[in-house]
């Protein structure tokens, strides 16, 4: 269950809290894998977290495929996407792999300010060997939806030219390949 919550200092805070049907007996590996995103500038500010009880900072915006539904501004979007694949790939290299970004358009929120942010590190893994930047792109440039749809009309980028790219990064995760999938995908 996710709570917004206040602090005794007036701060705005998000509480996870452990259902009592949940099949975790904890917080903990949560609130380790969020701590170790911190590390790379991924997700929201961790805050503390006891057995039950999970805090971060809590992030006002819409899941991204709200914020989708209402953003036309092609070099937003672009923005928006650059910095969601940026935050996969310094996730890969930390690494710690999300585990649902396969689905990124329900963990990720995009504030007011157009800054997404990667959340629920609820069946992240430090040690499974990361594919954030593989299935993102999967979704946002591969597979049919109304996100990669819109993508595809915006950026005009070939399908086939993506596919070798993320083939060449998971090789290595190197930066060089990185920076060719964006190329590939008509970010840069």
């Amino acid at each position: 269950m996710v709570l917004k919550a206040e602090t005794c200092d007036g701060d705005i805070v998000t509480l996870k809290v452990r259902r009592t049907d949940s099949r975790r007996k904890n917080m903990e590996n949560e609130a380790i894998c969020l701590a170790i995103a911190n590390t790379v500038n991924v997700g929201p500010q961790i805050l503390g977290f006891t057995e039950n009880i999970l805090m971060y900072r809590f992030i006002e915006g819409q899941t991204l495929d709200t914020w989708f539904k209402g953003i036309y501004e092609p070099n937003v979007i672009r923005s928006v996407i650059v910095d969601i694949l940026g935050q996969c790939f310094r996730l890969d290299l930390a690494p710690l792999d999300h585990g649902e970004l396969s689905r990124p358009h329900k963990h990720v929120i995009v504030d007011k300010r157009n800054k997404p942010y990667i959340i629920d590190f609820e069946s992240a893994s430090y040690m499974r060997k990361p594919a954030n930047l593989s299935s993102a792109v999967s979704f946002f440039f591969i597979r049919k939806n109304m996100i990669s749809s819109v993508l595809r009309e915006i950026l005009r980028y070939d399908v086939n030219d993506v596919l070798e790219s993320i083939r060449k990064y998971k090789r290595t995760y190197e930066a060089k390949y990185f920076l060719a999938l964006l190329r590939a995908a008509k970010l840069m």
